[in-house]
């Protein structure tokens, strides 16, 4: 039986298809219906397909995502929380109370310790964060959380104005900063006082 004849009597072949009268000469193009998803790329074979997955994921269609958490046990040390990305994860760490000390954990793998407040310098109740600045370097640094009234970078400029004399002002430059809100108060000592506030905002007295 030849070519043609098989062809014409089951109209597909194993590996082609074809139509009555044709011979098993065009191969199928299984990639053409985009079978692999979240972007693995398709290759095209003799009656099959093969798929290339882009990281972070795997299986015969590449729909699996790989759970980076899981290599094969969690890659946060110290009580960190392994949170899985695409391709990648995140150590949420969290600080531990040691011998009655409290230790501050941090890095990729939550495997260093934070350093950077044993001699900070921040002042008027100020609260320090330390801060890994460089892991590989093992730089480390801080910042200074102020108590209402104080700013600065170590919070020791105070954000309350006394005004001794009968009319007074006071003029402050502040850089430009998006989602950022400047609030007032106002108190006086003296009985019996009616405290008055003029504000000059483009041009327009209110």
């Amino acid at each position: 039986m030849n070519t043609v004849a098989l062809c014409f009597q089951i109209m597909c072949c194993r590996t082609f298809c074809c139509v009555a009268g044709e011979t098993c000469g065009t191969d199928i193009d299984e990639c053409a219906s985009n079978p692999c998803e979240n972007s693995g790329r398709c290759i095209d074979k003799v009656n099959m397909f093969e798929c290339q997955c882009a990281a972070g994921f795997e299986g015969l269609l590449c729909t699996d995502e790989i759970n980076e958490c899981l290599q094969p046990t969690s890659p946060c040390s110290n009580n960190g929380t392994c949170v899985d990305l695409i391709a990648d994860y995140r150590c949420d760490c969290v600080d531990l109370l040691l011998n009655g000390t409290l230790v501050q954990y941090g890095g990729r793998n939550c495997t260093v310790e934070l350093i950077g407040c044993r001699q900070n310098q921040c002042s008027n109740g100020a609260s320090c964060d330390p801060l890994l600045v460089d892991e590989l370097s093992d730089v480390h640094s801080y910042r200074c959380d102020c108590l209402s009234g104080y700013h600065g970078r170590l919070c020791d400029e105070a954000t309350a104005v006394s005004f001794d004399s009968r009319n007074a002002w006071i003029r402050h430059h502040a850089s430009a900063a998006e989602n950022t809100s400047i609030s007032f108060q106002f108190r006086t000592t003296l009985p019996g006082v009616l405290l008055c506030f003029l504000t000059l905002i483009n041009t327009t007295f209110m």
